[in-house]
């Protein structure tokens, strides 16, 4: 397994989403990579929870993962 930097915030501006890491990068996806962040209400997309690894939107059933972030797996295209 690879040693993953963990996720330190979660932030939105304008059309991107946000993830801190804790090796110091910040990394910036377009939120029309998620369709379920898109679509979603501004209270919607910060109502989420936060795990080393892994950030939850319930309320609109998305998973956003460290390893997704760095290595490419895709989100909802």
């Amino acid at each position: 397994m690879r040693d993953l930097p963990t996720f330190t915030r979660v932030f939105f501006r304008a059309e991107q989403v946000g993830f801190d890491l804790s090796d110091g990068r910040t990394i910036l996806i377009p939120l029309h990579w998620s369709k379920p962040l898109a679509a979603a209400s501004p209270k919607q997309r910060r109502s989420f929870e936060m795990t080393e690894l892994n950030v939850f939107w319930d309320e609109i059933d998305e998973i956003i993962g460290v390893e997704n972030l760095l290595y490419g797996r895709k989100l909802y295209l």
